[in-house]
C-alpha cells in the first residue's frame, strides 16, 4: 500500500512523507504529485518500492545516501513522459541518492538513464563493445538518441 501524507496547513506546504510497505520516506521539497497507477501500474509500483527501499542512509552500505527528493521528482517526471511504444525500464538507485532507469537486453546491449536534479538526463548506451554516454536536457521528451536505442532493444 502506498500512502502519501501532505500537511493540511499552508505553512507546512513543503513538508511531506511517503509510506510504502512499512518504509517511510520524508522530505521538505517534494511536489504533491503522485503518479497515476494506470498504463504502467507495475512500473509505478516498482518506482515507489525502490524509493522506499532506498530512503534511509546506508541502504546499500555505510556510505550510501537516501534517494534525494529532487531525484524522486525527476523520476516521476521521466515515468510520466515515457512513450507508450517503449518497454518499461527496471528502476534502481545508486549510492549517491539518484534513481536509475535501465533497459536491458544483455550485458552488451543496454541503455541506462539517470535523471539528474538539474532538469537533465545522464545516459549510457552499450552496443556490443561500444559504449556511448552523454547528458541532455529533459523537459518531457527523451533524447532521440536514447529513444532509438531503447526501441532497438525490442
Amino acid at each position: 500500500m502506498i500512502t502519501l501524507e501532505l500537511p493540511a496547513s499552508p505553512t507546512e506546504a513543503n513538508e511531506w512523507s511517503l509510506s510504502l510497505r512499512g518504509c517511510a520516506y520524508t522530505g521538505t521539497t517534494l511536489s504533491a504529485s503522485i503518479l497515476p497507477m494506470t498504463g504502467r501500474a507495475e512500473l509505478v509500483a516498482d518506482f515507489y518500492e525502490v524509493v522506499a527501499d532506498c530512503s534511509k542512509s546506508g541502504w546499500s552500505g555505510r556510505a550510501s545516501e537516501p534517494v534525494q527528493p529532487e531525484s524522486f521528482e525527476a523520476g516521476q517526471k521521466l515515468i510520466s513522459h515515457l512513450p507508450d511504444d517503449i518497454p518499461s525500464p527496471t528502476i534502481g538507485a545508486i549510492p549517491v541518492g539518484l534513481l536509475t532507469f535501465e533497459w536491458y537486453q544483455s550485458p552488451k546491449r543496454l541503455v541506462w538513464v539517470v535523471p539528474n536534479t538539474n532538469n537533465g538526463l545522464d545516459y549510457a548506451i552499450r552496443r556490443g563493445d561500444e559504449v556511448f554516454h552523454g547528458s541532455a536536457p529533459f523537459f518531457g521528451t527523451l533524447p532521440e538518441t536514447v529513444l532509438s536505442q531503447i526501441r532497438s532493444l525490442g
